[in-house]
């Protein structure tokens, strides 16, 4: 069976974090793992983004605009559904994703 490099580097959802951060959310992939990382081994979400500095923050209007499908409280916030997956709008939310990320890395380094 062929790997599908997708499962490990695409952002399916973002995993809302409790580490003191508000709106601090983690990018994991198709197998619910940070995003690069794969195999079978559990992953402490928690851990893994303060040890990477892997978390994005997302604030509520970002999400509204951006995410098809959310949990009530917003734990996960999905780039698209399983019953509507299209490649196009996989990488059209990415970049949408990695445009905001990038806005905030800029704005975070002027406040430094």
């Amino acid at each position: 069976m062929k790997k599908k490099p997708d499962r490990i580097y695409d952002p399916y959802c973002y995993f809302k974090l409790d580490i003191g951060v508000e709106d601090a959310y983690l990018p994991l992939n198709r197998n619910y793992k940070p995003i690069g990382v794969g195999g079978r081994d559990w992953v402490d979400y928690g851990a893994y983004a303060k040890q990477y500095n892997a978390y994005v923050i997302l604030k509520p209007k970002f999400i509204a605009r951006v995410f098809v499908e959310q949990e009530e409280d917003k734990s996960h916030l999905y780039t698209y559904s399983d019953g509507s997956y299209s490649w196009k709008n996989c990488s059209v939310i990415r970049d949408k994703v990695y445009a905001e990320q990038e806005r905030i890395a800029r704005l975070t380094f002027r406040m430094r």
